[in-house]
């Protein structure tokens, strides 16, 4: 498919495909990037020689569901277990008791004890991704390891810590 043709599909088909992620997704603007994304596959499996594609329309539509499905695949590998409110602000002086200060003592030998727990690797992404501030593709490339792993490696440290100092608390 040459560039004159994807244009034309682009302007055939756009709307409609991006309505459709829009209802797919509930957001226009993460909607916009997906059909930007849906069109570049596109271009590029026209440029790698594949066979002609007979229906264009459909095949938009089931790779817009794909597309669709990687991306509700994504935001779930990425989600991060909440913190309530009230942990994640600082309290006055005047209100931090020795009991206040005993608990935050057993939290952080908790979350110290939990990260021993870890695999290497899984402290590693962990320190990278949240103590360093990198990006998961930065941190996959300097470990040599594939961003999923990064990913899913960051997401057991997340739920191990957490769980951790719930189990402290009690």
């Amino acid at each position: 498919m040459r560039i004159t043709e994807l244009k034309h599909v682009f302007s055939q088909f756009g709307t409609e495909i991006e309505q459709f992620l829009t209802h797919r997704t509930g957001c226009p603007e993460t909607a916009a990037d997906l059909k930007q994304e849906l069109f570049l596959r596109v271009l590029k499996s026209s440029l790698e020689q594949k066979p002609a594609i007979k229906n264009m329309r459909a095949y938009l539509y089931r790779a817009a569901a794909n597309i669709a499905v990687d991306h509700q695949r994504s935001l779930k590998r990425r989600s991060v277990i909440s913190v309530p409110v009230e942990d994640n602000v600082a309290e006055p002086l005047e209100f931090r008791t020795p009991e206040r200060h005993t608990i935050s003592k057993q939290r952080l030998t908790a979350l110290n004890h939990a990260l021993t727990e870890l695999s290497p690797l899984a402290q590693e992404c962990f320190y990278l991704a949240r103590i360093e501030g990198m990006k998961q593709a930065d941190i996959a490339r300097k470990l040599n390891v594939h961003v999923t792993t990064v990913e899913k490696n960051i997401s057991r440290a997340v739920k191990h810590l957490f769980i951790s100092v719930q189990q402290s608390d009690k």
